[in-house]
């Protein structure tokens, strides 16, 4: 299929593909191979200015980061991801992103980055009726600030 999507010069089409292929790669826990895939799509994706796509790949490369302990390359994608999607209005997905910035902050030991991050993706996922978004950030919250025993 990638092939084809070449021959017909249809960048959307190729990009979206090498970023399946990323995901199946890191699926198999393939990180390098799914970097490097999701690399070449998001540098598709920014040529052709797709802001969601766009953060959709700077979101997996952050996880990736993450997984490997490269917090601060991971922050960093993961903030790029914020700032490109803010603009379009993607809450849903901006939802995800807070999330993975809250995350990636938690085991940095960036208590308020995380607190930030954590705190508007679960008010945005409350605001959403998202249950699941919101629940995952008040967890993710809980390891910053463990409840005190009681008496």
């Amino acid at each position: 299929a990638l092939g084809e999507f070449r021959q017909l010069g249809d960048d959307r089409a190729i990009a979206a593909t090498l970023r399946e292929m990323g995901r199946a790669e890191k699926m198999q826990g393939n990180l390098a191979e799914a970097t490097r895939l999701y690399e070449q799509a998001l540098a598709i994706f920014r040529q052709v200015a797709d802001p969601i796509s766009v953060a959709w790949a700077l979101r997996a490369l952050a996880g990736i980061e993450r997984r490997c302990g490269r917090l601060s390359q991971a922050q960093d994608l993961a903030e790029q991801a914020i700032e490109n999607l803010r603009p379009v209005g993607n809450r849903e997905e901006l939802v995800q992103l807070l999330l993975e910035a809250g995350r990636i902050a938690v085991l940095a030991d960036d208590h308020d980055r995380a607190r930030t991050h954590l705190g508007e993706a679960m008010a945005l996922a409350d605001d959403l009726g998202d249950r699941e978004g919101a629940d995952m950030a008040r967890e993710e919250l809980t390891k910053l600030c463990p409840a005190s025993p009681r008496a």
